[in-house]
């Protein structure tokens, strides 16, 4: 092999690396100028709770649920709310970070059906000029009844 192959199979993998590796870079958003960044949406106080929404199906023939709310799994956790709901949309300010869990009675007449959701209510940081922001998960439980 001579010199001037070598060289052109060298460069060709090269140029395969540096292609792949911007093929895989997720998109970097503009860095604002630090000397005039508005602070308006950085929240530099860590959360310690988030709000954690709740979805029923409530109709003529559902007009309440009763609903229990698991610190961890269903399964495995323990019961912190037993409540009752007549609207089709609440909300509960939770302790961070944590896995939930939600179980929903609904009777109608005389069949009883559950439904369970869960998911982790967390908090995140970002790093914004000489800040750290915090921003914590939006979580919405689906427990409506198809």
């Amino acid at each position: 092999m001579d010199v001037s192959r070598k060289t052109w199979i060298g460069l060709g993998a090269t140029l395969l690396f540096v292609v792949l590796s911007f093929s895989n870079c997720t998109k970097v958003e503009d860095i604002p100028d630090c000397d005039i960044y508005n602070y308006a949406d950085c929240n530099t106080l860590e959360p310690i709770d988030a709000e954690m929404k709740i979805n029923f199906t409530i109709s003529k023939d559902i007009r309440w649920v009763a609903f229990e709310i698991y610190k961890g799994t269903v399964d495995e956790g323990e019961i912190i709310v037993y409540d009752t709901t007549w609207d089709s949309e609440i909300s509960y300010i939770m302790p961070i970070p944590e896995y939930y869990s939600v179980r929903a009675k609904y009777q109608n007449g005389s069949t009883i059906t559950y439904t369970i959701d869960g998911a982790k209510l967390d908090k995140n940081e970002v790093q914004k000029c000489d800040s750290i922001c915090w921003e914590v998960s939006e979580v919405t439980l689906d427990l409506r009844v198809y």
